[in-house]
């Protein structure tokens, strides 16, 4: 494993850890953008392991979309899983009117340690299809 790669593992372990923080303090909206930096951060080390390099968020979205869910490398849950946390983070940040659901936040942080564990497990040589 590369440095690069180990080093968005690295994020998105603290993200993650972050996230559940958060979460335990009742920082629902600082939560939901983290549990997103996790979920992304994986998407990027699973990327950079097939030689893909995206300059956007966007990007990395539809290719880890097109590399792993449309090829069934991975379970295509993981493309909903990072698309659901992407809108989650922009709702969470941005729409200031809508309330955070403490349980949506607690389904996605479970999320998150779901999609990381796929991802280090891939990238170890041990992710089998289901």
């Amino acid at each position: 494993m590369t440095e690069e790669i180990e080093a968005e593992l690295n994020v998105a372990r603290e993200a993650l850890l972050e996230s559940e923080q958060l979460q335990k303090a009742g920082l629902l909206r600082g939560a939901g953008s983290r549990i997103y930096f996790s979920i992304f951060h994986a998407a990027s080390a699973a990327l950079l392991a097939e030689g893909k390099r995206c300059g956007s968020h966007k990007e990395t979205i539809a290719t880890f979309g097109l590399v792993f869910a449309k090829t069934r490398r991975l379970d295509p849950k993981y493309h909903r899983y990072l698309i659901d946390a992407e809108d989650f983070r922009e709702e969470a940040d941005y729409v200031t009117t809508l309330p955070v659901s403490a349980e949506r936040v607690a389904e996605l942080v479970t999320k998150a340690r779901e999609f990381l564990t796929c991802v280090e497990d891939f990238l170890q040589g041990e992710w089998r299809q289901e």
